[in-house]
């Protein structure tokens, strides 16, 4: 039951991303958490590369509403946007404790296939936290479940009270990560076909709070 419960809070905070990036034709579908009354929502970074318009709607809507950027860390794949304030926004509520002990079961939420399923397919996964792993700056949950394309800048969530302890940052691809260490160009790695491993990172809730905090995001 708690789980059922953490679901629901969690898909009235999702936002569908539509993101129009330089250079680009067509538009890229993303997903964003709202975190604020205002609209502020949390996303990943790397969805916002080189964006020169984006938009977001919350689930069920029809129409598109104008989002700003407020700030893209791309060393931490952390973006916060401000969507139009035409709606009463309905925030999801941010862990305020320490890291999740490794095995707790958490859910993490998105968007998959935006391209296929018309109107957005709300999908969730449940998993728990295998281990952290840290590269460069940033500390990842690594989460034993696969998440599908679409679902990168979901929220990551602990089961009990539904509340947001990082942002899903990518799946892991063994074939492309292996051709990227070993120096293959990057146009050539974008024509390698994926391969799946049930492993997914999420950017954790203590750089989650650190962007929230520079913006005077996080209540007392």
């Amino acid at each position: 039951m708690a789980l059922t419960k953490a679901i629901a809070r969690a898909s009235r905070a999702l936002i569908y991303l539509s993101v129009a990036r330089e250079g680009e034709p067509g538009e890229h579908a993303g997903v964003a958490t709202v975190v604020s009354a205002a609209g502020h929502a949390l996303t990943a970074g790397h969805l916002l590369r080189a964006a020169r318009a984006v938009c977001g709607r919350a689930i069920g809507e029809r129409e598109d509403r104008p989002a700003r950027i407020l700030e893209l860390d791309l060393e931490h794949d952390l973006a916060l946007v401000q969507l139009e304030r035409a709606r009463p926004w309905t925030p999801m509520r941010i862990w305020r404790g320490p890291p999740l002990p490794l095995g707790t079961e958490v859910a993490f939420m998105g968007l998959p296939y935006a391209d296929i399923f018309r109107p957005p397919l709300v999908m969730t996964m449940r998993a728990i936290i295998g281990n952290r792993y840290r590269l460069g700056g940033v500390t990842y949950e690594v989460l034993d479940a696969a998440a599908a394309e679409g679902m990168s800048g979901g929220p990551l969530f602990e089961t009990e009270r539904g509340e947001l302890v990082g942002i899903v940052s990518g799946r892991f691809d063994p074939g492309r990560t292996r051709a990227r260490l070993g120096g293959m160009p990057p146009e050539q790695i974008a024509r390698l076909p994926a391969e799946r491993a049930s492993i997914t990172f999420a950017v954790g809730s203590e750089d989650v709070r650190a962007l929230l905090a520079r913006h005077q995001l996080l209540p007392s």
